[in-house]
């Protein structure tokens, strides 16, 4: 477990940074060359995993506190990854701010549309996440991105 915390941070937040990133760009049809391990490239790195250390580590405190609290930070703190997706060397305490800002007044929609992914989770853990890795998780993550996108602001 230990083990697994220290790692969690450095490899795999990385790639889902690199997945955040692949979708919002498919989203916005761009006709960019898809840039695979952008965040090495741009120097970011260690902001990304700083940030999303700390707010892993911010949930985690905060649902410590008393669980609604920490259900509440963890959807405040949604749009990190894709805030850090887009602006890579942008400084943590920015990019907590504007995901606080983006989703006020849309935790709880924020909320309903995870709850209607719940009928695929579902299916997903009955296939033993194979549903999950082909439809579900590829259709959470798009739509996920699609929020972002409408919460950007200067939308």
């Amino acid at each position: 477990f230990k083990l697994c915390f220290c790692i969690d941070p450095f490899l795999i937040k990385f790639f889902h940074i690199e997945e955040n990133f692949k979708t919002v760009t498919e989203i916005l049809i761009r006709k960019l060359p898809l840039r695979l391990f952008f965040a090495f490239q741009s120097g970011g790195y260690m902001n990304i995993v700083l940030t999303l250390f700390l707010r892993n580590l911010y949930t985690v405190l905060w649902t410590f506190l008393f669980i609604v609290p920490g259900i509440i930070k963890s959807y405040e703190y949604r749009m990190i990854p894709y805030i850090l997706a887009e602006n890579p060397d942008m400084d943590r305490r920015e990019a907590f701010q504007l995901s606080k800002d983006m989703m006020q007044g849309e935790k709880w929609n924020a909320f309903v549309l995870d709850l209607s992914f719940i009928g695929w989770q579902i299916l997903s853990g009955i296939t033993l996440g194979i549903v999950g890795i082909f439809w579900t998780n590829p259709y959470v993550y798009a739509t996920n991105a699609e929020l972002y996108l409408e919460l950007k602001p200067g939308n």
